[in-house]
């Protein structure tokens, strides 16, 4: 064999090695969100769209940014965006978190088919801890971003609005997406 066709066989070995380790990194970290809502809204051509490109990007609404949930502690959590995977820092005493949990009301209306088309209550918790946040949070969860306005920790977050289930398409959830 010869030098350039075993440097071209290395190369390609280490490419797909690379390329396979960045999508494992990508599907364990809850980034699938993003593919889901790309395929599913943003490249759809749909009327009255409640999201757009922006409100996933750092260029979009001033201080706010939207994405799916990766991981947390007790300082920071990291949300996957159209801007990469960001992470955003607390500041006790400051960041309030805000919590739904969309399927509990999908169950209620799974146990109850006849509650079809009829208001229901879906569990809202607000908290001023991460840590408690953090425990209800599952990889892909839905979750806007309030930051503060600091020129010294830009990612520093005001107020963080969040919901259970892996959205599969917007306006579908069901069963599957809560497991």
């Amino acid at each position: 064999m010869s030098y350039w066709k075993l440097l071209l066989v290395v190369l390609l070995f280490i490419l797909v090695v690379a390329s396979s380790s960045v999508g494992y990194f990508f599907y364990s970290t809850g980034g699938n969100g993003l593919t889901r809502i790309i395929t599913y809204y943003l490249i759809q051509n749909l009327p009255n769209k409640q999201y757009s490109w922006r409100d996933f990007t750092d260029q979009g609404t001033a201080h706010k940014i939207s994405g799916f949930y990766s991981s947390g502690d007790k300082d920071s959590f990291r949300l996957w965006t159209l801007s990469g995977l960001k992470k955003f820092n607390t500041l006790p005493g400051t960041s309030i978190y805000m919590y739904e949990d969309v399927c509990a009301g999908v169950q209620y209306l799974n146990d109850n088919p006849e509650a079809a088309g009829s208001e229901i209550t879906i569990p809202k918790r607000v908290m001023p801890n991460i840590l408690d946040w953090v425990k209800l949070m599952k990889k892909e969860n839905f979750v806007t971003v309030q930051r503060l306005d600091r020129q010294d920790n830009p990612n520093m977050v005001d107020k963080v609005w969040s919901f259970s289930g892996k959205y599969k398409i917007i306006s579908q959830l069901d069963l599957e997406a809560c497991s």
